[in-house]
């Protein structure tokens, strides 16, 4: 213990397990000089909760705690989210502040991290801004300090993060971080991010990011629809700040992915758990019967509640406005599941909160939005018609809530000050299913998968890579030849991935013959 601690203490936990068993070694031949060694028949043992990684995962990692910019891609449930959890301990441990990032709330929970408006500071409403005022928010204090502060960002399910969204998080973190070099009298940091080590993580045969080019970058306005003259369809913005195609939506096509100079991983060997059992069959079994015996006892638990409502809920902010509707802290975000289990009065600690002016220096419009919000659920929970009661969810990771009221509150008009919409409403709805969007990210060991309505290249792959094995997958809403249609690879991402496997097939070239030599 003595010596795990004088290690630990060391912040250098790099080849801390063969350091340990040399020193154990060490410390049980002085104990014991006429025993014979017994360290040399055990394998290192991880240290607690540290993964277990694969010789790929391993060569990744390698790379990361080299300081390169990594794009690290492979199927669904190839141990990706795996080596993110290895990385962010890696990072800690050697005293770097690492955020781990992901588009959606379900994602973000999955690797322990925040979706990526919530990183940025960002409502969807901000985007419909200049990116000036993005910049003049991205000064406010808590987004200064996080954007000052962080050493690696970690973007998983990078294929649904949206060509411009990545070029505006790149240059929103550059504009504070390169500040902060100029007053100090120092150059200003090269790269995107503001110098910021990148770590892109996903599969961009997944699912592509929802409405692209919605808005201008410069200006904020609403982009239009167009032809070229060679009839393929343009986004464009209505004051001449240029054109898209929407075959370009992906970040790997934005201007700050290319600046990135991403060194490529892809995995293609290791199982769901991130492990390689190549040659380890009585492993795979006792990995079956756990994931049966798991089945076992979820069947047993939804037997005792199948009479109650399964409810999907998308869960309140019970904070500013500005903040994403999530409460991952409580581990909650849209798309969490549940059963209503009572009703009772809203708690106190959850009453709604007048917005702070302090809190919006930065953001006039923000703060706007912000006490219409309260004053929306003011008058909802004083009403005389409201409910005194409301409804009581057990989540499916324990977490027991009482749901009250939440507003949204959206921005209307291509000008400050805007009109503003709103809907109040008890956030719940009954949700036996998800969408496969939310189910991005997530590995299941039983899933019914209904087909009829996929509308996107990717829905068709995403959905049936969700099972972790053939025997827990079940496919309705189509047919065998609408599914071989429906997992074709959308060209522009066909070529790009050809692209990396062209370029790791010379990188690993080299590295043969360099052996040779």
């Amino acid at each position: 213990v003595q010596l795990l601690r004088k290690e630990l203490d060391a912040n250098n936990v790099g080849d801390l397990h063969e350091r340990l068993r040399a020193k154990l070694k060490q410390k049980i031949e002085e104990l014991f000089p006429d025993r014979p060694s017994p360290v040399e028949d055990y394998e290192p043992i991880p240290l607690p909760g540290e993964p277990v990684l694969c010789q790929e995962q391993q060569d990744a990692m390698d790379l990361a705690l080299r300081g390169h910019n990594l794009f690290i891609t492979g199927s669904g449930g190839c141990g990706k989210s795996v080596l993110i959890k290895a990385l962010h301990m890696n990072f800690r441990a050697r005293g770097k502040k690492v955020h781990l990032v992901a588009p959606t709330g379900l994602a973000a929970l999955n690797i322990g991290g925040h979706t990526t408006f919530n990183y940025a500071g960002w409502t969807p409403n901000d985007l419909k801004r200049p990116f000036e005022k993005l910049e003049k928010k991205s000064r406010g204090d808590r987004i200064y300090k996080r954007f000052r502060d962080t050493d690696v960002i970690i973007i998983d399910e990078i294929s649904m993060v949206e060509n411009q969204f990545f070029d505006r998080l790149s240059l929103a973190v550059s504009s504070v971080r390169c500040s902060i070099e100029e007053r100090a009298g120092r150059p200003r940091p090269e790269g995107p991010f503001g110098g910021v080590q990148v770590i892109a993580v996903g599969d961009f045969c997944q699912l592509p990011p929802v409405e692209p080019f919605k808005y201008c970058l410069e200006c904020g306005n609403d982009m239009k629809d167009k032809l070229s003259k060679e009839d393929v369809v343009l986004r464009s913005c209505p004051k001449g700040h240029g054109d898209f195609e929407v075959q370009d939506k992906w970040a790997f096509k934005s201007s700050e992915w290319e600046k990135c100079k991403f060194t490529w991983d892809d995995f293609r060997f290791p199982d769901k758990n991130g492990i390689s059992n190549k040659g380890e069959p009585e492993k795979e079994e006792r990995e079956k019967e756990e994931r049966e015996k798991e089945e076992r006892e979820k069947e047993e638990r939804e037997k005792e509640g199948s009479e109650k409502e399964g409810l999907e809920k998308n869960v309140p902010n019970k904070n500013e406005s500005k903040k994403p509707h999530v409460d991952l802290a409580r581990k909650l975000c849209n798309g969490s599941q549940g059963v209503v289990c009572g009703f009772e009065k809203l708690p106190p600690e959850d009453s709604p909160k007048a917005p702070q002016w302090e809190s919006y220096i930065e953001d006039p419009d923000g703060y706007r939005v912000a006490k219409e919000r309260y004053r929306l659920l003011k008058h909802y929970i004083d009403s005389k018609e409201s409910p005194s009661q409301f409804p009581v969810v057990q989540f499916d990771n324990g977490q027991r809530r009482v749901i009250g009221p939440d507003a949204m509150v959206s921005e209307s008009g291509e000008k400050s000050p805007y009109c503003l919409l709103s809907r109040t409403q008890i956030p719940l709805a009954p949700g036996w299913a998800m969408t496969i969007h939310k189910s991005q990210s997530l590995s299941l060991d039983r899933v019914i998968v209904n087909l009829a309505r996929a509308f996107e290249k990717g829905q068709a792959y995403v959905a049936l890579s969700r099972a972790r094995s053939p025997e827990g997958l079940k496919i309705e809403g189509t047919s065998e030849k609408q599914l071989k249609e429906a997992m074709k690879l959308n060209p522009t991402v066909k070529k790009f991935m050809e692209e990396i496997d062209a370029l790791m097939a010379a990188r690993a070239g080299t590295s043969i013959q360099s052996s040779k030599n």
